[in-house]
């Protein structure tokens, strides 16, 4: 008999008790045809041989093994090897888990140490995971048995993070392609690798193991039994972000990350001081203005008056951002920590931060303290341009004396004390409005438009009243401010009308506070570049050149989409939905940003002639990164004048660390990790958006929403974009009525709704 006309049957599970009912799986693979197994199975009935059947029967295994080969399970790959009794040990263990939730407690090493990270979002469920392979003490499963169940394990994880998704294999293998730039081979650096493991396993969508864990566990065999299963067991939860554990971003710090974060603390090497250009300005008084949870707290704000010999007065405004580079110096390990995330992650449940907790309490402008942080100082023209030769940059040491949340800041304007014992707000809001009509005479989005469209944050809170002790809630933000900070607040156990909140004034002076930053930032990096280049006078030492990456964004072309343009104007007369109609329209004709380090360009969108991102060092490695750069030119000309005036340069001073020499700084470095959190955020706000609709039509079936047309997107399948505005969101519609007309408003009720899958589906409300 050839190969071609064998049968490959295997007997799932012949299971044996021992004397000390300790649990024997003898598993064998035969060839042989179904007479044959048939056979066997009468004599082993003859021979009473007790069996207890855990496992499947073969059937169900063979049809596993043969749907995992075709074409209809395409989320199921085969990328690695295991054995039967790999497979053995993680059911047996789950079945423990189940009986008991808090798992088989032993005493031991775990053999999967590390191995599961960046597939679970907590440590709890990391330690779980990690407790099912220690081995124990008298067992039937070797170590290298227990080996094998891990790899399975992460196989049953993989397949469940497929949740979701659907699409033919390229579509699949094109959702993970980014793993490659993140990296799926060891590089040999301790930091740099880790997470190399799981990166590689998501790229591989390696789930042949997991569909047979399923098997024998009489589960689903489809990503979504896996996920089930996983749920059932605590690790993971009903609302697990899939999205960003597929990513392959990192979701925790290992303990090899935790104590570099805390070396970091005991560097003493200031090359900033040791230079004196580290200058003290904690005479001044510093604000920050933040939301009430938020920790990183990078950025401070300052008013300087100045007096001339004339005894004139006029205001300098400090914009003052931590030195996270103090910390997290490029030759530093802390720094490839950052480097490795690139971005810190906001969440509606969480947040994910680029640096470990203990790096960013040094780092933060945390109120009474002295910090390190990066100073610019900059005057304003009447007409509220920048004074070009007003610009100074220092990295300093400053004393937050307030630290206020939005509201705190806006009933200091209310109450007035902003503009008696609190004058410098007052002093930093009439700049910001100098600002904003500064910016908006210059073609700014704001001009355009009257209003931009609110849009719906999801906040989370843990509630043990609440659905799976979680409330859900809905803020309104506007984007770009636009002047306004419309705020309002739904909650579905609240029956409160809602409104549209009142003007806030600190939401305008931080926004155009920082948008100054960056234009002054890059107007300095200008007119240094101007400059000779440094010389350090050192062997074989390129001269030193100031780079950073200039934003820039396209104004719109107008002029050669003039019908366009026209509908625009036209929108924007009749105000057609309240002035959302035409805020929506002229999204279309802006262009991506782009980011060049060769030559700036104007950045339309902000009405600004150029612009550099750096107020975020603690939560964006570009920022970081620059930072590193405007640092080190600062310091190679401290050290430049030295030279000149033939005085030594101090010992304590290591040239290669304090301007770099020939390392040259990559702008490009993180911008794939800050696109992928983009994208996460998004659809993880879309989840919860979708779990707080739910909610809502689970207390009131008859629910329904006035919606606001804004516009078509395709004519012929009478495709609309409608904006819901009591919950800020736009969904897209295809008109059970024909055509619609813009502004028109209508009420929709949601007919489909699944969370967790991301789907919706909306109709008219009758």
């Amino acid at each position: 008999m050839n190969d071609s006309n064998m049968k490959y049957v295997e007997l799932s599970s012949l299971m044996q008790h021992d004397k000390n009912d300790r649990t024997v799986i003898v598993r064998k693979r035969f060839q042989m045809n179904w007479i044959a197994r048939f056979g066997l199975q009468v004599l082993l009935l003859i021979l009473q041989v007790q069996i207890s059947v855990s496992f499947v029967p073969s059937i169900l295994r063979y049809r596993a093994l043969t749907s995992c080969q075709s074409s209809r399970e395409s989320t199921c790959t085969r990328a690695q090897t295991f054995t039967d009794e790999g497979v053995a040990y993680v059911v047996r263990e789950i079945q423990n888990v189940l009986k008991n939730k808090s798992g088989v407690v032993r005493e031991g090493q775990s053999l999967a140490k590390g191995r599961f990270l960046d597939f679970v979002t907590t440590e709890e469920s990391e330690k779980l995971l990690e407790n099912m392979f220690i081995p124990p003490k008298e067992d039937v499963y070797s170590t290298e048995d227990i080996e094998n169940g891990i790899s399975a394990m992460q196989s049953l994880l993989v397949l469940g993070l497929q949740t979701g998704l659907k699409g033919p294999p390229q579509y699949l293998d094109g959702l993970v392609s980014h793993l490659r730039q993140l990296g799926i081979k060891e590089s040999g650096d301790e930091i740099f690798d880790i997470g190399t493991e799981s990166r590689r396993l998501k790229f591989e969508r390696d789930s042949f193991a997991g569909i047979e864990i399923l098997s024998g566990l009489v589960r689903k065999r489809t990503a979504q039994g896996a996920f089930e299963l996983l749920v059932s067991i605590g690790v993971w939860s009903r609302h697990e972000d899939l999205s960003l554990l597929r990513s392959g971003l990192p979701v925790r710090f290992t303990d090899l990350e935790k104590k570099v974060a805390k070396e970091s603390l005991e560097n003493t090497v200031d090359y900033d001081g040791i230079l004196g250009v580290r200058k003290d300005l904690t005479s001044m008084k510093v604000y920050t203005i933040d939301n009430e949870s938020t920790r990183e707290i990078d950025d401070g704000i300052s008013v300087e008056v100045i007096e001339d010999k004339l005894g004139s007065k006029r205001h300098r405004f400090w914009i003052h951002i931590s030195d996270a580079d103090r910390w997290a110096p490029r030759y530093s390990n802390l720094f490839k920590v950052g480097e490795r995330r690139s971005t810190s992650i906001y969440a509606p449940t969480k947040t994910y931060p680029m640096f470990p907790d203990s790096a960013f309490d040094v780092m933060s402008l945390n109120a009474g303290r002295d910090r390190c942080a990066l100073s610019l100082g900059v005057e304003l023209l009447p007409n509220g341009e920048i004074d070009l030769s007003s610009i100074v940059i220092h990295p300093s040491i400053i004393r937050v004396d307030f630290r206020l949340t939005y509201d705190d800041a806006d009933e200091m304007f209310d109450e007035g004390v902003a503009f008696n014992e609190e004058w410098e707000l007052g002093v930093l809001l009439e700049a910001a409005k100098l600002r904003r009509a500064y910016r908006c005479s210059k073609g700014s989005v704001e001009s355009l438009v009257g209003v931009q469209i609110p849009k719906g944050t999801v906040s989370i809170k843990q509630d043990s009243s609440s659905e799976d002790g979680i409330s859900v809630s809905i803020e309104m933000e506007t984007s770009h401010n636009a002047g306004l900070n419309n705020t309002m607040v739904a909650d579905f156990r609240s029956d409160s009308s809602l409104g549209m909140g009142s003007v806030s004034p600190s939401n305008l002076l931080v926004t155009e506070m920082m948008i100054l930053s960056g234009e002054a930032m890059g107007k300095w990096a200008i007119e240094e570049s101007k400059s000779e280049e440094i010389m350090l006078f050192t062997p074989n030492q390129n001269p030193l050149k100031l780079k950073v990456p200039f934003r820039a964004q396209k104004a719109p072309a107008f002029r050669t989409r003039e019908q366009e343009y026209n509908r625009f104007l036209s929108l924007l007369e009749d105000n057609r939905g309240g002035g959302y109609c035409a805020a929506w329209y002229v999204r279309r004709f802006y262009e991506s940003v782009t980011i060049s380090e060769d030559k700036p360009h104007p950045h339309a969108g902000l009405g600004i002639d150029c612009y550099v991102q750096w107020s975020s060092p603690i939560r964006r490695f570009t920022d970081l990164q620059v930072h590193s750069a405007v640092k080190r030119y600062i310091r190679a000309k401290a050290i430049n004048q030295l030279v000149w005036n033939q005085k030594p340069i101090p010992d304590k001073v290591n040239l290669s660390q304090a301007v770099g020499l020939d390392d040259k700084i990559n702008y490009k470095v993180g911008l794939t990790q800050m696109a992928l959190s983009r994208k996460i955020q998004r659809e993880s706000e879309r989840r919860w958006m979708y779990e707080y609709l739910r909610r809502k039509i689970c207390h009131d079936k008859s629910l329904s929403f006035e919606g606001i047309v804004l516009g078509c997107i395709e004519s012929q399948r009478k495709l609309y974009i409608i904006y819901l505005p009591e919950i800020g969101l736009e969904v897209r519609y295809a008109s059970q009525l024909g055509d619609l007309s813009a502004g028109e408003k209508l009420r929709f009720k949601c007919q489909n709704i699944n969370p967790q899958m991301s789907l919706i589906t909306w109709t008219l409300a009758l």
